[in-house]
């Protein structure tokens, strides 16, 4: 299989799609601060649980999906605002889930 050629790009997508990334971008979530290493996080909203990863530079993937906040990636589940800090839990312990916001204390 051949690999996509520039010329076969949708500049315009691909134009949109960098001008959707936040400001901040290249710089790390606001997670770095706080973390040494990757690890898991989870949501759970309406019952459903959701799972994310914490990357080694502080954004969340959630759904394929790169976040700088842990607020915009908790959006992205309940398609409304929603602080991330507070909603996503991290596993301090084993079998003890908390806030991220204790990540701060």
């Amino acid at each position: 299989m051949s690999q996509p050629q520039w010329k076969d790009c949708d500049y315009a997508r691909v134009i949109d799609d960098l001008q959707r990334l936040p400001k901040d971008w290249d710089k790390g979530g606001r997670l770095a601060r706080y973390i040494t290493r990757p690890f898991p996080i989870k949501y759970t909203f309406k019952g459903k649980v959701h799972n994310a990863w914490v990357r080694a530079n502080g954004t969340i993937t959630y759904q394929g999906r790169v976040f700088t906040s842990p607020s915009g990636a908790a959006q992205a589940v309940t398609e409304k605002p929603a602080d991330g800090w507070e909603t996503w839990r991290y596993e301090r312990a084993p079998g003890d889930w908390v806030p991220l916001s204790e990540l701060r204390k």
